[in-house]
C-alpha cells in the first residue's frame, strides 16, 4: 500500500496537496507555540533569579546557624539560581535548535510541495488530447479540400477546358495532397507518442513521482520525530510532578512510525488507479478515401521522404543522447548504492548516507523517466525505418497525384498527342528522379559507416617524454587488470556479441526476454544484460576484487554461473528495477562470433611519411 498504486486520480492528488498544507500550518503552530514557550522559560528563569535574589537577602544570623530548616532553605535558594540557568541555557536551545530545525523543515516541505504540484502538472500537460484534437481537426480540413481538388482536376482534364486550367488544377491537387500526406503522418506520430506515453504515464511516470513523493515525506516525518525528540529533551523537567506527564509525551512521540505515518492517509483517500486512455488512428476518417494512406503506417514517397529522414535522424540523435544519460545515470546508481552500503557500518557518514540515499531516490524517478522516453524514440524510429526500408525493397511509392492515369481519360476524351507526349515526359522524369532518390538511400548507410570509421584528427607524432610513457603504461595495467577473461559464456545461446541497442530491441519482445551483449567502454571489453521489462534495462555485469561476477546480490566465479542463477533463482537483477529473467533470445544464425573474424587490414589504414 502506498502512494504509487493507491493515489493516481485527481481526487487523491488535490487530497495529498491539502494534506501537506495542513502539514505546513501544523509546522508554523509548531514554530509560534516553541517561540512562546522559550519566551516563557526566559522569564520564569528570570523570575526564579528574582527569588533566589530574595531569598539570599537573608542574613545568615546566628540564631539560625544550627537550624536545618535555615539550612535546608539556604541550599533550596541556591538550587533556584542553578536551575535558572539551566532553565534559560534549555530555553536558548530551543530557539538555536529547535527553531532553527522547524524553519528547514517548513522550507524543505515547501519545496517538496510546489516540486511535486509542478512535475504532476508537467505530466498532465503532456497528456493534454488538444493538440492530437486540434491535428485531427486540420487533417479532417485537409481531406476535405484534397477531395474538392481531385474532382476539379478531374473534371478539367476530362473535359479538357485547356492546359493552363488543367496545369492549375493540378498544381493545387498535388499541394493539397503533399500536405495532406505530411499531415497523416504528423498524426500517425502524434498519436504514437500520446499512446506510448500515457501507457508510461500509467505505468511508470505517475507511480514513480508518487512514490518519490512518499519516500521524501516519509524521510520529512522521521526528521519531523527527531525535532519533537529534541524538543522534549529541552524541555523535560526534573521534578516528579511532571514526569508522568512527560512520559506521556515520550510515549506519544515514540509511537511516530516513518513507514506507517501515512497509512491512514492512504486508507481515507484511496482510489482506483487510472484508466487508459485510447489513441488510436480513426480509420473511418479513410473510409471514402483511396490511395495510400493506410491507419497507423507511415507513408514513404516522394512528398515525405526528406522529412522522413529528417525525423529518422533527430530520432537517432536523441536516442543517443538518451543512451548516453541512461548509462551514466546507471553508473551513478550503482556508485551511490555501493557507498550507501559501506555507510551502515560507519555511523560519522550517516548524514551523508541520508544525502546519498536522497540521491539514489532522484536517480531511480530520473531513470524511469528516461527509459519511458528511450521507448518512445525507439517505437517512433521503427515506424520511420520501417517505412523508410520500404525504399530499398521496391520502387518508390507513388504520390496521390500519380495514382490518376492519364492514358485511361486520353482514350474516354480524345486529348492530343502533344498532351500525351508532355506527360510521358514528365512521367519519365518523374521515374528517373525516384530512382537517384533510391540510389541515394542505398548509398546512405555505406556513407554512414565510413563516417563512422574515420578518424577525426590526424594521429598525434610517436614522440612522448618519460612521464607521458609511465601514464599510458599505467593506463594499459588498470585496463588489463579489470577486463573480463572469462570466456566460458561464449558459447551459451543468450549471448550475442558485439549488438547495437536496435537489434536489441527488435528480439526483446516480451517481459522476461533477456540475452548477454557485449560493448566497449573507454577501450575495456563490457558484458552487458539486456532485459525487456516494462521497456528495456541494461545492466553492466561488475567484477569485484577478487575477480568474480555480480549484478546486485552474490557474486560467482564465472558469468556462465551469474546469469544462470539469475535465470533459475527467478530473482529480480536489482530490487530498484524489478528486471526478471525469463525467456533467454537465442542467437540467430546468421550471427558471428568474434574470433570467427580475422581482421586482416583495418579501413582507412595508412602510412604516414
Amino acid at each position: 500500500m502506498g502512494f504509487s498504486t493507491e493515489l493516481q486520480d485527481s481526487f487523491s492528488h488535490e487530497a495529498l496537496v491539502g494534506l501537506q498544507d495542513a502539514e505546513l500550518r501544523l509546522l508554523e503552530n509548531m514554530r509560534k507555540c516553541v517561540l512562546l514557550r522559550a519566551k516563557c522559560d526566559r522569564d520564569y528563569a528570570s523570575a526564579l533569579t528574582m527569588v533566589s535574589a530574595q531569598a539570599q537577602k537573608l542574613d545568615q544570623s546566628k540564631e539560625l546557624e544550627g537550624s536545618f530548616i535555615a539550612r535546608a532553605w539556604y541550599a533550596i535558594s541556591e538550587e533556584m539560581e542553578t536551575m535558572s540557568r539551566i532553565i534559560r541555557r534549555n530555553a536558548d536551545s530551543l530557539i538555536s535548535c529547535t527553531v532553527e530545525a522547524i524553519n528547514s523543515l517548513i522550507s524543505e516541505k515547501r519545496a517538496l510541495k510546489k516540486t511535486y504540484i509542478e512535475e504532476h502538472d508537467a505530466l498532465h500537460r503532456e497528456l493534454n488530447r488538444s493538440s492530437v484534437d486540434s491535428m485531427k481537426m486540420d487533417y479532417e480540413k485537409l481531406l476535405d479540400m484534397w477531395k474538392d481538388a481531385k474532382s476539379k482536376y478531374e473534371e478539367h482534364y476530362i473535359k479538357g477546358k485547356g492546359a493552363k486550367k488543367v496545369e492549375e488544377a493540378k498544381e493545387r491537387y498535388q499541394k493539397i495532397a503533399k500536405k495532406l500526406h505530411n499531415l497523416h503522418n504528423d498524426l500517425v506520430l502524434t498519436l504514437c507518442e500520446a499512446s506510448e506515453y500515457e501507457r508510461h504515464f500509467r505505468t511508470t511516470l505517475l507511480p514513480g513521482l508518487l512514490f518519490y513523493q512518499q519516500v521524501v515525506m516519509e524521510d520529512s516525518a522521521e526528521t519531523w520525530k527527531a525535532v519533537l525528540q529534541e524538543f522534549f529533551e529541552i524541555i523535560d523537567p526534573l521534578s516528579e510532578q511532571f514526569q508522568a506527564v512527560h512520559m506521556r509525551i515520550k510515549k506519544s512521540i515514540e509511537v511516530i512510525d516513518s513507514i506507517d505515518e501515512y497509512n491512514d492517509f492512504i486508507r481515507k483517500n484511496r482510489s482506483d488507479p487510472l484508466l487508459a486512455l485510447d489513441f488510436k488512428y480513426d480509420a473511418c476518417l479513410l473510409r471514402d478515401i483511396t490511395g495510400p494512406l493506410r491507419p497507423n503506417e507511415l507513408i514513404a514517397d516522394d512528398f515525405t521522404t526528406e522529412i522522413l529522414l529528417e525525423k529518422k535522424r533527430e530520432y537517432e540523435a536523441k536516442l543517443r543522447k538518451c543512451e548516453t544519460e541512461l548509462l551514466k545515470k546507471q553508473e551513478d546508481l550503482q556508485q551511490y548504492e555501493d557507498e550507501i552500503k559501506l555507510a551502515q557500518f560507519d555511523e560519522r557518514d550517516s548524514a551523508s548516507a541520508k544525502v546519498k540515499k536522497r540521491a539514489v531516490d532522484i536517480l531511480v524517478k530520473d531513470l524511469s523517466h528516461l527509459q519511458c522516453v528511450e521507448h518512445i524514440l525507439n517505437v517512433q524510429l521503427h515506424l520511420v525505418n520501417f517505412s523508410l526500408s520500404c525504399l530499398s525493397n521496391e520502387s518508390l511509392p507513388q504520390s496521390i497525384s500519380d495514382q490518376i492515369n492519364p492514358r485511361d481519360t486520353d482514350d474516354q476524351r480524345g486529348v492530343s498527342k502533344n498532351s500525351t507526349n508532355e506527360q510521358r515526359e514528365d512521367l519519365n522524369v518523374t521515374l528517373s528522379r525516384k530512382s537517384k532518390i533510391i540510389m541515394e538511400k542505398l548509398k546512405q548507410p555505406f556513407f554512414t559507416l565510413k563516417q563512422k570509421h574515420v578518424s577525426p584528427s590526424p594521429p598525434s607524432p610517436p614522440n612522448r617524454d618519460f612521464l607521458d610513457n609511465v601514464i599510458e603504461n599505467e593506463r594499459a595495467s588498470f585496463r588489463r587488470a579489470n577486463e573480463i577473461k572469462d570466456t566460458s559464456y561464449q558459447n551459451e545461446e543468450w549471448f550475442h556479441g558485439v549488438l547495437p541497442r536496435e537489434e536489441v530491441v527488435r528480439l526483446l519482445v516480451n517481459d522476461g526476454d533477456f540475452l548477454v551483449r557485449e560493448t566497449v567502454r573507454n577501450e575495456t571489453k563490457q558484458l552487458v544484460l539486456s532485459v525487456c521489462s516494462q521497456g528495456y534495462k541494461h545492466f553492466i555485469v561488475h567484477m569485484t576484487t577478487d575477480r568474480k561476477y555480480r549484478f546486485e546480490g552474490p557474486s560467482f566465479n564465472s558469468i556462465q554461473e551469474l546469469i544462470m542463477h539469475q535465470y533459475q533463482s527467478g530473482q529480480a537483477v536489482t530490487l530498484k528495477s524489478g528486471a526478471v529473467l525469463r525467456r533467454p533470445i537465442p542467437r540467430e544464425k546468421w550471427e558471428l562470433n568474434n574470433e570467427d573474424v580475422d581482421l586482416i587490414e583495418k579501413i582507412g589504414s595508412v602510412v604516414l611519411s
